[in-house]
């Protein structure tokens, strides 16, 4: 995944399928927002929650992350292995590049 900022500054995050929705789920409802990001990761250290972001929903349970975009009605499930350490990486970024 490749994490940077655009021309106006703002944290966007690009991927190749299959992680292409986490990549959009992070740029577009996690944004730049540090308490967001840690509100997240927290439901992933539980095993457990769900929220509904600006284009997102996001339920955790039985190990998987659903992630399925309210406009498209695109879905994905991951590992919430793989989503906390995408959510980790995110953290650092925005918090080091901003």
């Amino acid at each position: 995944m490749k994490l940077y900022r655009d021309q106006d500054g703002v944290a966007r995050a690009e991927a190749d399928s299959p992680q292409v929705l986490l990549a959009e789920f992070l740029a577009s409802d996690i944004q730049g927002d540090t308490v967001m990001v840690a509100h997240v990761i927290s439901l992933c250290l539980k095993g457990q929650g769900e929220l509904t972001g600006n284009a997102f929903s996001f339920e955790l349970s039985e190990g998987q992350v659903n992630l399925e975009n309210l406009f498209t009605e695109e879905a994905a499930q991951y590992p919430v292995e793989q989503v906390l350490l995408s959510l980790q990486k995110w953290q650092k970024f925005i918090q080091c590049s901003g």
